[in-house]
């Protein structure tokens, strides 16, 4: 079990930000379940189109979801239609808007974490603040290649084979969880 998590080698000047007045809340993509939205989101970036494309996983501040092109996006429909949704979204540059993106939202959500080996630092509120040599139990994610971690919900889980078919994808960076730091 893999966590795909945010590429540290993606530029920070291609960082998209989520059009809050134009999109539907951002909020609605940590609920895991068939979205019916009104509205196509939009994410705005400060460069053009070019820049963006060179990209299979693009980075944005609005949230738990991640943006993946096409080609991507036909290799988690190919390997886990059934735990995701892929929702149409509007990129717009400073050239002109890409639209043949897609935001993967997480339908399948596990509760993962292996509370008795990994050290986890609770605010007074019970908010989950560190986390301390994460261990996750494995055997929860049997049945599917790619799961929303339910008690960090921006951590995405994915399995061996899925992680094979899409590491290679620029703009992915899958973690083990002896990598992992919160």
């Amino acid at each position: 079990m893999y966590i795909w998590y945010f590429s540290e080698d993606y530029p920070h000047k291609l960082v998209g930000e989520y059009d809050r007045k134009n999109s539907p809340d951002r909020f609605l993509f940590r609920q895991s379940k068939f979205l019916n939205l009104e509205k196509t989101p939009q994410v705005i970036f400060e460069v053009k189109k070019d820049r963006i494309l060179k990209f299979h996983n693009i980075e944005h501040n609005g949230g738990s979801f991640k943006i993946v092109s096409p080609e991507l996006a036909a290799v988690l429909e190919k390997y886990a239609k059934d735990d995701i949704q892929l929702i149409d979204v509007i990129l717009k540059t400073k050239n002109g808007d890409i639209t043949n993106y897609k935001i993967l939202h997480m339908i399948k959500e596990i509760e993962a974490i292996d509370k008795e080996k990994t050290q986890i630092e609770y605010s007074p509120n019970e908010v989950m603040l560190r986390l301390n040599n994460l261990k996750l139990l494995h055997n929860k994610m049997k049945d599917t290649n790619i799961a929303l971690l339910s008690e960090i919900k921006g951590f995405i889980l994915i399995s061996e084979l899925l992680k094979e078919k899409i590491e290679y994808f620029k703009g992915v960076s899958i973690l083990s969880e002896d990598e992992m730091e919160y």
